[in-house]
């Protein structure tokens, strides 16, 4: 199983998004990743097999051309073998961050997309969404591979699946994945915790309603013809289901999470959530080894949480295609559907001709 390293080289963001998982007094911060830390991580021997490096941040490319190509030449030195990203909010791409895809990351990075709760730093989203647009457009024309997470909040909702394929045909993307959107907003104004200091993120649609928007975008992409132009794991048969790691945080024992500071977490989203840090790479001796650090009781509670959690989609015919979603959000939310949108796929179950559901139903 491909061991993941997110690595939050700088928590600065050049966009503001109300509901991410960073505090916002923290998107201010100009600390990075300090030399010689993604090495010391990587040399563990949690990393000693198949590994991807995730460069995030913040705004990974706010840290600049040198500092990004240092920390390039750290990971592959330490670990010849790792693949490595980089997720960008495209929000100013700059040509080199290109050129250093293009060298480094197998032409490939990531970005993620709402339709609402996003917007520059002196507050317009509409700026905001002409900068993406601009950004993504960019980054398909040069020659990247360019997958967009779709943050999937009441906004992107309202907008409906039509502004998805609008911007899929603006921009030349054809790459879409698709995520629940969390309350991190709420979560830092009551914060609530379970076992193991795992923390209760607050959902901001049911379940439901992602399993709907998702019915209405297949028949949106067959009413459209847009079947050949748009790809995405949540919509293909599902046989034919693959693991896209960079957004695939559902597996607490495969990630580790490192911030700026030297604090160490598993799930990116909880970066910021002081509670959950199981060390920091940034102390020396023992205490400041990975290994050690993943040896905190907190893990292993969160790992067993996380396995009891799934338990009950064992039996569950889909099991193999979804298990059980993602960690991080109740199994069950009282919607009628679970985190692992077993009416999705019910749906898709057969009803398939080439890939795509031969009847167009009308929206």
């Amino acid at each position: 199983m491909t061991k993941v390293l997110f690595a939050n080289l700088t928590r600065l963001c050049n966009v503001n998004c109300p509901r991410c998982y960073l505090m916002p007094e923290n998107r201010t911060s100009r600390l990075r990743i300090p030399e010689g830390l993604l090495a010391k991580a990587l040399q563990s021997r949690f990393f000693s097999g198949s590994t991807l490096v995730i460069l995030q941040g913040g705004e990974p490319t706010i840290v600049g051309e040198t500092a990004m190509q240092d920390y390039v030449s750290e990971i592959r030195s330490a670990a010849p073998h790792a693949r490595i990203t980089m997720v960008s909010n495209l929000f100013a791409l700059p040509d080199w961050a290109i050129e250093v895809a293009h060298e480094s990351f197998g032409g490939r990075i990531e970005t993620t997309w709402a339709a609402g709760k996003k917007m520059t730093l002196d507050l317009s989203e509409t700026r905001y969404q002409t900068q993406f647009r601009e950004g993504l457009s960019r980054a398909i024309r040069a020659g990247l591979s360019c997958p967009v997470n779709v943050e999937l909040n009441p906004e992107t909702v309202a907008a409906g699946p039509d502004a998805i394929l609008d911007l899929a045909l603006e921009t030349g993307a054809s790459a879409f994945e698709f995520d629940v959107s969390a309350r991190f907003d709420l979560l830092r104004e009551a914060p609530t915790f379970g076992p193991g200091n795992y923390p209760k993120v607050p959902l901001s649609i049911p379940h439901a309603v992602f399993r709907d928007f998702i019915l209405a975008l297949r028949r949106r992409i067959a009413a459209r013809g847009l079947q050949d132009r748009i790809t995405s794991n949540v919509l293909r048969p599902l046989n034919e289901r693959r693991q896209d790691m960079a957004f695939n945080t559902a597996r607490e024992g495969d990630f580790v999470t490192l911030n700026p500071d030297g604090s160490v977490t598993t799930n990116p989203l909880f970066s910021d959530l002081r509670v959950t840090w199981l060390g920091s790479l940034a102390q020396t001796g023992p205490e400041g080894e990975l290994d050690s650090i993943l040896a905190h009781p907190d893990r292993a509670l969160r790992i067993a949480l996380e396995e009891a959690r799934r338990e009950p989609c064992r039996s569950c015919r889909f099991w193999d295609v979804c298990e059980g979603g993602a960690s991080h959000f109740p199994l069950y939310d009282g919607s009628g559907e679970c985190a692992g949108m077993k009416g999705v796929l019910e749906r898709m179950s057969g009803e398939y001709v080439g890939g795509f559901q031969s009847e167009v139903v009308a929206c």
